[in-house]
């Protein structure tokens, strides 16, 4: 998961090692690392919610009809839809918008940098990133695990895998890091 663990805005790369209940953050500008032990056998790490193919997962919030405040919003998988209870009609209405097809991962962000989350999905198949502003990116290889964060702290969602079977991230357009984790590694926020 690309998490700011030590508040300077930009995000670290962080996986948890099930093997030893340790999460592991590494900072790219800086090529510090460190360790904590937090969690017992079994512990399955805690970032965005797994998406199920035969069920509906909650979303986490974002603001889809652009108003400044939260909606909530699911992904059906086998369909490819997204549904938002917006907040501007008091989450009594809902919209839905069609943006991916069965065996796609939603990884919604904010790719313009304008304070508002954008649907997106990541097409394991193709290695396809589908944006809904209509661009269609293309990164990662079979294996792969989309991890989406601003890795550059300029307050745009970055489109990024992780590559469990060399411990390779690679951001679109901006990084490439490798031998950060391991293939048993789990990529906190990954969506798998």
């Amino acid at each position: 998961m690309p998490l700011d663990t030590d508040g300077d805005g930009v995000r670290e790369f962080v996986v948890y090692r099930p093997s030893d209940q340790t999460w592991y953050s590494f900072t790219p500008s800086t090529a510090a690392w460190d360790a904590v032990a937090f969690g017992a056998a079994g512990d399955v790490p805690v970032g965005r919610p797994l998406r199920l193919p035969d069920r509906v997962v909650p979303e986490a919030a974002g603001d889809f009809d652009h108003d400044g405040a939260a909606d909530v919003t699911v992904f059906v998988p086998g369909t490819g839809a997204w549904w938002t209870l917006l907040s501007t009609r008091g989450y009594g209405e809902y919209t839905q918008v069609t943006l991916g097809l069965a065996g796609d991962q939603p990884m919604p962000g904010d790719f313009a940098g304008t304070g508002q989350q954008q649907r997106a999905v990541y097409r394991p198949s193709t290695e396809q990133w589908l944006l809904e502003d209509a661009r269609t990116l293309t990164l990662g290889q079979a294996g792969d695990v989309p991890v989406v964060g601003d890795y550059d702290g300029d307050g745009k969602t970055d489109v990024a895998v992780y590559r469990p079977s060399t411990g390779a991230w690679f951001v679109w357009n901006y990084l490439h890091i490798t031998g950060w984790g391991s293939a048993t590694d789990v990529p906190i926020n990954a969506k798998r």
